[in-house]
């Protein structure tokens, strides 16, 4: 979890003041904040999802507790995976809709899969936990908790995931440009399932990346795709542009999170209701 602290604010202030300079001077420099604003992100989860304050409160302390017992943070670190904050919105997503199915693509060592199995445990779902990726390097599971598919589902999404699973939640961990825009287009054309998508935060975002669409290697050093794509499809010319990290469309709602690597949660209209004023 995120604490708030002198120290790390003074650091945020120094790492996004040296970022604005770079940027001015046309480099990319990456920005994770130190510290994040817990109550406005549980205010901000509260209106999306059409829950209380109170509602979304609970929920916090009961995630909290779960993850101090599973001593998350010190087993798999809070970097490059779900940190307690992100981890908390699938939580939260996991136990409003309860979905048959928790699909994740871009597994690697199976450091958030882990988190979302134990969720699954503890809020008592019968969820199918199906893991994509395209080789196996699952450090954090056994065979029995999840299913790992070794597969490269670029141009297959709708064909190899949506209509192969019943409708849930798919958690989106993979930085190629094509396979985001894949994942994206078929959910939104799907219009039944939910989607997650990490490392969407715009400290992350390079508005000049130099990379080919196609290169494989795509780290936050060079900037990553996921506000490029996201700008793409929802018509938003600038991909740092706040338009994209609260937006409507006639089907889908989309909302990016402020944590730290910036969650991104897509989802149909009918599952997210009208703002609850109650949230605030």
């Amino acid at each position: 979890m995120y604490t708030p602290s002198t120290a790390g604010r003074v650091v945020d202030l120094w790492t996004r003041a040296r970022r604005a300079v770079a940027m001015r001077l046309g480099r990319y420099e990456p920005y994770l904040p130190q510290v994040i604003d817990d109550g406005r992100l549980r205010s901000d989860l509260g209106r999306y999802l059409g829950l209380p304050a109170a509602t979304i409160a609970a929920w916090w302390d009961e995630y909290a507790a779960l993850s101090r017992a599973q001593g998350y943070a010190a087993r798999m670190g809070e970097r490059k995976t779900l940190c307690f904050e992100e981890a908390f919105i699938l939580f939260a997503l996991m136990r409003r809709y309860r979905p048959p199915t928790v699909v994740e693509i871009g597994t690697q060592y199976g450091r958030s899969t882990r988190r979302i199995i134990d969720m699954r445990r503890h809020l008592g779902l019968a969820s199918r936990v199906v893991c994509f990726d395209v080789v196996d390097q699952v450090r954090f599971f056994e065979p029995s908790e999840a299913e790992l598919v070794l597969r490269d589902v670029t141009d297959d999404v709708a064909a190899t995931v949506l209509h192969a699973y019943p409708a849930g939640l798919i958690y989106l961990d993979a930085h190629p440009y094509a396979l985001l825009q894949d994942v994206v287009r078929a959910v939104l054309a799907d219009g039944r399932w939910a989607l997650a998508i990490h490392d969407c935060a715009a400290g992350l975002c390079n508005p000049r990346m130099t990379l080919p669409r196609d290169e494989p290697e795509v780290t936050s050093r060079s900037g990553v795709w996921e506000r490029h794509v996201l700008a793409d499809i929802f018509g938003v010319p600038d991909p740092l542009s706040a338009r994209l990290d609260d937006l409507e469309t006639a089907s889908h709602r989309l909302r990016v999170f402020g944590t730290p690597h910036g969650l991104a949660v897509i989802l149909p209209r009918q599952l997210a209701p009208a703002p609850d004023p109650a949230a605030d």
